[in-house]
């Protein structure tokens, strides 16, 4: 932290609360546990977001995410403001009393101080409903029994809330949650004591002055009472000392002596105090504060009207609220009322038990709520149901509205919102109602299957709700009768609620309620209600229900908004879409209610009329219901009419009319209920249960979804409770829950995570005590482990732990069983034999090894310490380096010893003498014995090769030869003579160019023979007259061969080739001269 920032913070340690003061902000508490508070001033209304909303005055929106979307899930709240993305997201919060409902008992038990007269001061100051919820949550969040850290600390939050209101609680006791001040007392005379509600502020080491903030509320916790000598309280050792014993603090630390404050026409105003509040009459409200730095701050904005139910719980960050219509400009002398809960301005309105209340300089002024549709007259309705009274959001004023309420029963007969009849005989998923506009997402399906074929009669099979995105399915088997609940897939609870709904359960009927639009859907198997208030509904609903207008001609309505000519016709063209099902055949005319023969009526229908339903028989006219039950039985097989009867029961039931109709038919139509249960036909809508916050909630609760009528339905005989709503097991006592969620007797023991628990009498609560168990043996075996066996530690054969099995040895070692005292794990090993290894082979003492290197080795005696295995000796081996005549001793890459490679060909002279003669690559030789033949050596191959190329001699033919002009050549190998002709000779040799030799013998051609030549005196020219010719070649070619040279490489070589020869006159010179 740089200098700059730290100059920003002052914090300090008050009883056992730590404060964070920020120049900016108003202190931050912490108690070092688990309870934070941040404090805001005015000045960051609507600037800030977080997980403490964003203090803007509408507590509707502070659940928004980062992203600035509402939700509803807190944990999709919060998870959308973690800090860091490599943090995991919460899961969906899970009631902790639902997870552990052995701890229940005990945490209502103890919770419950905060209803008792221990708190009765405060109660009308702060309302502890919601702090008494959180502190049942937290104390079953804890772990074990008498853990008492979470219970204490929702305690302490409230007796903090009802402090900061001026109501002091002493409420800890040695016994509930008690704080120990004595740790800090020393015999140096400093006592520390005690305090529920703080002391006045102190000189500490840190604040020397004695002056602390005035926005400090009022904190619990130990506080010293320091002696005149030792007035300081030294914060580091929480010891009282004197001045000059105070260790070196920043300045920063220290608190200022003075306070600030704003002046304003004249007068002072304390920081965080309001100068002003005004309105100009036209819906603008003018408010000024001073701020925490003593400016005042002016805020314009549009003006809020007040809440009909304000809250008795405050905030810091608390809005003004006043009557935009009033004129009156208050000014900054009149008088608030600060007497009233919660406080109010001067000017402020509102309503309270009917009554329009407004503050004039410090008193209120009352007068009733004027109701504008009172005079409204009670409509009629077509349905003939008794309109219902219709309150508006003050809860003062009403009006008359007629009801929306579809219902139906059997096999099936339906009611219209608006009390048309029908029958309709269909086998699929059809709506029964849904929005002509979507405002709310709802709708209602129903699912019909075909319970008589013969007949070709249909029966209701479940109902499904659609609000917003969720899907509530409603299902109901008889004999016996078992109710399943759905909601988006997942089976929940006979009883279940969250924010948007209510789903309650009789055994009989399931209900949904859903407060936010008034709806509310009824499901029994064979019946089902819809009822939706006129005033939300009214003109636009569509379905097999109709239309809600008070209308009956328009409830045939079709999906393409025309008018149908009978219901009958309409209602499968309500058929949902992705269901394949077969419709009924379409009736020509439309069909009436089946009319009642003589030869067909039954008894059971005429209970309808029977003086049992006298009274609900002026309310809701039963001539439907009657014609119903005849067709039912009259056409049905196995039909009874309970449908009918049970249909209209609950209609009466709806007018709060409890008709007991069951016994009149003989058992007939007997409840079924489970053998623990009895039937009653004007039970509760929610049974009470042995959780007093399920009864709060759902029993005792003055919400629309509470206070409805009766229902029929099993339940638990007198003397009795429900012990809960997922066990649905009747219970005499409500004491204890054991760790399997099932009631125990008072007495009764059982044992929890390791605890062993008695029902206590006294407090019919869970008393638990740890297990005693005895000192853990000794475990060092191989594969044993210490684990925990009913909650003690004993040493148990884990296979696991054992040494995993060798599967098979390396080469050299062989597989051998280990000796151990264990009975848990059998081990081996590999032990190594008497062998060399070399390349995955084994070899004997002695035995030759084969070496990659320029060696001779063998397997030796003695043992390597490393691999455990015997050495390999091994010896350099030695190269012989001499080489015959024409070879050189050559290195050999890779290889220990080089080798003898040939440099020269190698000629045998055969004698004599009798000797070897080198001859390099390209050179010639004449072997003395044989003159005549060239001796060339050449490389061919990689190999070198003595070639003989023997005299190359012209054709001789002495026939050809002119007599006389026979001799040999100079060097006696070849005979020529002069021939008589010119003509071709030809003659076969090696062609030798610059130590290149051909490959294969080459014809060589040359011209010869003799011509006409003459030298004759001519008289008449008196000298010698010469005639000369020449043999020579008329005709040639070139031939190309090719050459091998010494480097073995071969080229092509060409040469002239004569192919015809002749003589050619040529010039004679005189040679002589003469005399």
């Amino acid at each position: 932290m740089i200098m700059a920032q730290k100059s920003l913070i002052k914090y300090i340690l008050w009883g056992y609360t730590w404060l964070l003061r920020l120049k900016i902000v108003s202190p931050v508490i912490w108690d070092k546990k688990t309870s934070l508070m941040v404090k805001l001033g005015p000045s960051f209304k609507g600037e800030v977001c977080g997980l403490c909303g964003n203090y803007d005055g509408d507590w509707n929106n502070d659940l928004m995410t980062r992203g600035g979307e509402e939700v509803v899930e807190p944990s999709e709240f919060g998870n959308s403001w973690r800090v860091s993305a490599t943090c995991p997201e919460a899961s969906g919060v899970l009631s902790p009393c639902s997870m552990r409902p052995y701890r229940e008992a005990w945490a209502i038990r103890q919770c419950s101080i905060l209803k008792s007269d221990v708190f009765r001061t405060c109660h009308t100051v702060v309302d502890p409903t919601q702090y008494y919820d959180a502190c049942v949550q937290d104390t079953c969040a804890c772990d074990a029994g008498g853990d008492c850290e979470c219970f204490c600390t929702a305690v302490a939050a409230y007796a903090a809330e009802c402090s900061g209101k001026g109501v002091c609680i002493m409420w800890r006791s040695p016994t509930i949650c008690p704080l120990f001040c004595d740790y800090y007392n020393l015999n140096e005379g400093c006592e520390w004591h005690y305090k529920p509600c703080g002391q006045s502020c102190m000189k500490t080491c840190k604040n020397p002055t004695g002056v602390c903030y005035s926005e400090i509320p009022p904190l619990e916790g130990c506080f010293p009472q320091c002696p005149s000598d030792r007035p300081y309280l030294e914060e580091a050792t929480m010891k009282c000392v004197a001045r000059e014993e105070c260790g070196c603090y920043d300045d920063e630390m220290t608190t200022p002596a003075h306070q600030c404050a704003c002046s304003y026409l004249g007068q002072k105003f304390p920081k965080g105090s309001v100068i002003y509040n005004q309105t100009d009459g036209t819906g603008w409200c003018f408010t000024a504060y001073c701020n925490s730095e003593c400016n005042v701050d002016k805020i314009s904005e549009p003006c809020f009207t007040t809440p009909t139910t304000p809250s008795t719980l405050t905030t810091t960050s608390t809005t003004i609220f006043t009557n935009p219509s009033s004129t009156t400009t208050p000014s900054v002398s009149n008088k608030n009322c600060t007497y009233l809960n919660p406080p109010r301005k001067n000017g402020e309105s509102w309503i309270q038990d009917c009554k329009e209340e407004i503050c004039i300089d410090g008193s209120v002024i009352s007068k009733p709520v004027h109701c504008v549709n009172s005079d409204l007259p009670v409509p009629v309705c077509e349905n003939t149901l008794p309109p219902v009274k219709v309150y508006d959001e003050t809860g003062c004023c009403y009006h008359y509205e007629c009801q929306c309420k579809c219902y139906g029963w059997g096999d099936p007969h339906y009611v219209t919102f608006d009390g048309v009849y029908y029958a309709f005989q269909g086998n699929c998923t059809y709506v029964l109602v849904q929005e002509i506009i979507k405002k709310y997402n709802f709708s209602v399906q129903i699912k019909n299957y075909m319970c008589d074929t013969v007949q070709n009669l249909s029966c209701p099979d479940y109902l499904t709700v659609y609000y917003k995105s969720y899907q509530i399915d409603l299902k109901q088997t008889r004999n016996p009768t078992v109710n399943k609940i759905y909601v988006n897939g997942v089976k929940m609870n006979p009883v279940y609620s969250n924010a948007d709904f209510t789903i309650t359960t009789t055994g009989i009927a399931m209900t949904v309620d859903i407060p936010a639009i008034q709806a509310q859907v009824t499901f029994k198997g064979m019946n089902f209600v819809v009822n939706l208030p006129f005033s939300l509904f009214h003109n636009n609903t569509e379905g097999q229900c109709g239309k809600c207008d008070n209308n009956t001609s328009n409830d045939c309505r079709l999906p393409n908004g025309a008018t149908a000519n009978s219901c009958e016709e309409m209602a499968p063209k309500w058929q949902v879409n992705s269901t394949q099902c077969t419709n009924p055949p379409q009736p020509t005319q439309p069909p009436q209610p089946p009319p009642v023969t003589p030869t067909c009526q039954p008894a059971i229908c005429q209970i309808i009329f029977n003086k049992a339903f006298e009274k609900c028989h002026k309310v809701i006219d039963p001539e439907s219901f009657y014609k119903g039950c005849v067709y039912d039985v009259c056409h049905m097989r196995n039909a009874t009419g309970c449908s009918s009867l049970e249909s209209y029961a609950h209609m009466c039931a709806e007018e709060s009319i409890c008709v007991d109709w069951r016994g009149l038919t003989n058992g007939q139509c007997a409840p079924n209920c489970p053998k623990n249960k009895v039937y009653m036909p004007c039970g509760p809508k929610v049974e009470e249960t042995c959780n007093s916050r399920f009864n709060d909630k759902f029993v005792n609760c003055e919400s629309s979804v509470c206070l409805d009528n009766v229902r029929e339905g099993c339940f638990c005989p007198n003397g009795t409770t429900l012990f809960n709503t997922v066990t649905d097991i009747c219970t005499a006592f409500c004491g204890c829950t054991g760790s399997d969620g099932l009631p125990k007797q008072p007495g009764e023991k059982w044992r929890s995570q390791c605890n062993n628990c008695t029902c206590s009498k006294e407090s019919m609560g869970p008393v638990c005590i740890p297990v005693s168990c005895p000192e853990p043996e000794s475990c060092t075996k191989a594969g044993y482990e210490l684990q925990t066996v009913d909650c003690c530690q004993k040493c148990v054969c884990n296979s696991n732990l054992c040494p995993k099995p060798v599967v098979e040895c390396p080469v050299g070692f062989q597989l051998v069983q280990n000796n151990t005292n264990s009975d848990c794990c059998t081990t081996f090993s590999c032990e190594p034999k008497h062998v060399c290894v070399f390349n995955t082979n084994e070899y004997l003492p002695g035995d030759k090894v084969p070496s990659d290197s320029c060696e001779v080795c063998v397997c030796g005696s003695t043992v390597n310490p490393s691999t455990h295995l015997l050495n390999t000796e091994c010896t350099p081996i030695s190269c012989n380096k001499t080489c015959p005549m024409g070879f050189s001793y050559e290195a050999v890459p890779g290889q220990c010893c080089g080798e003898c490679v040939q440099k020269q060909c190698v000629y045998n002279n055969a004698g004599p003498p009798n000797t070897l003669i080198t001859i390099e690559v390209g050179q010639s030789w004449t072997d003395k014995n044989e003159p005549c033949v060239t001796i060339n050596c050449t490389k061919i191959n990689n190999a070198y090769v003595l070639v003989k190329i023997p005299p190359s001699c012209p054709t001789y033919n002495p026939e050809d030869c002119i007599p006389g002009t026979e001799q040999t050549t100079a060097d006696g190998c070849c005979k020529t003579c002069q021939q008589q002709n010119c003509g071709v000779l030809k003659n076969t040799t090696y062609l030798v160019v610059d130590n290149c030799v051909s490959i294969n013998p080459v014809e060589i051609t040359s011209c010869a023979g003799s011509c006409n030549t003459s030298s004759i005196y001519s008289m008449a020219a008196n000298t010698m007259m010469h005639h000369c010719s020449c043999c020579q070649e008329l005709k040639t070619s070139f031939m190309q061969v090719q050459l091998r040279c010494a480097n073995n490489h071969l080229k092509p070589y060409t040469y002239t080739h004569v192919e015809r020869c002749g003589c050619q006159i040529t010039e004679c010179s005189d040679s002589k001269e003469s005399e």
